[in-house]
């Protein structure tokens, strides 16, 4: 294992026992809305904390990114998204009248649109990296990437009313029609749809990510009451209730499916962040199986024998696919 790597896995390690250890990719991000919303404001969770970027901003402004040593430093859809969503946060605690947090929103809504390929498979933002973890070549595309966008788009047309934003929005859901093998980000498990973050040759089924990417749909439908957004939102919505029970490991939830039965524990900030989403969807939908496995996973990670069974178990899939 390379220092660096022993570092990252000490910092994640440590969260599980203290969580205001957390740095700015691990923060606990709470639910942030209490009923379903009427129209697009605040993000579903609180991403003020994502609004203090923790690596460089390019000359215009728009976050860079570098993992570890493994990639050189590039632009990434999601770091910019959240980068932007949490200055959406601010500039509605300021009343929108801080310029500034405007300014710099709209700088993140407009790269998108500069940034964004459009061909038959509707609009998608590249990652222009491989992923070696899940055995994606370069040049993919990411539901969570298509859903935040999404909702940064979304906001910036509330907040201007330029139609190009929505436009590029409405253009945006494609993907969640066609196939992974097609180029899309459409796959199942036991024939259960889902929108993968990771759109790699085997189901990946990142829980999060998934998420994430539902939340962008119901942006959508609530802005312009797509019924294409509805329905791809609720066939979601219906597969995450099915799917509920294969993430549950009983003292803790998975991150992934991926290898299936194979357990990958989610980590300390990430089984959080379920949590958290979870309440988000039981608000917008009303169905209480949200709320239960919500409050479920919440009382598990109260339990310091659970975290150390689920650090220990994540220890040991770590080795086991040769990531340590």
């Amino acid at each position: 294992m390379s220092f660096t790597k022993f570092l990252n896995l000490w910092d994640k390690g440590k969260i599980y026992f203290i969580p205001d250890a957390a740095n700015y990719w691990h923060t606990i991000t709470p639910c942030n809305i209490q009923v379903p919303p009427d129209k697009p404001g605040k993000y579903f969770l609180d991403f003020s904390s994502k609004a203090n970027y923790a690596q460089e901003l390019d000359k215009n402004g728009v976050p860079l990114f570098k993992l570890l040593d493994e990639i050189p430093q590039t632009y990434h859809p999601i770091a910019i998204c959240q980068y932007a969503l949490g200055l959406y946060d601010l500039l509605i605690d300021s009343d929108f009248t801080n310029i500034n947090y405007k300014i710099k929103f709209l700088i993140q809504a407009n790269w998108l649109v500069e940034n964004k390929l459009e061909n038959n498979k509707g609009v998608v933002w590249f990652f222009n990296y491989p992923d070696k973890r899940y055995n994606i070549p370069p040049n993919w595309c990411s539901a969570m990437a298509q859903g935040e966008a999404i909702s940064v788009l979304i906001r910036a047309y509330s907040l201007t009313s330029e139609k190009l934003y929505l436009e590029t929005a409405e253009a945006a859901i494609k993907p969640f029609k066609i196939k992974v093998a097609d180029g899309g980000v459409l796959s199942d498990f036991n024939s259960i749809p889902v929108y993968e973050e990771f759109p790699a040759p085997k189901i990946t089924g990142v829980l999060n990510g998934y998420i994430f990417s539902l939340f962008g749909l119901y942006d959508l439908w609530l802005t312009n009451d797509s019924h294409e957004a509805q329905a791809l939102f609720d066939e979601g919505i219906n597969a995450v209730l099915k799917l509920l029970k294969f993430y549950d490991l009983g003292y803790w939830s998975r991150y992934d499916i991926y290898e299936y039965p194979l357990k990958n524990p989610a980590s300390f900030t990430y089984h959080c962040l379920h949590v958290e989403q979870l309440k988000v969807l039981f608000i917008l939908t009303g169905n209480k199986i949200f709320a239960e496995y919500s409050e479920k996973w919440n009382n598990q990670s109260k339990k310091l024998i659970n975290k150390v069974r689920a650090l220990s178990q994540k220890i040991y899939y770590l080795r086991k696919i040769k990531a340590l």
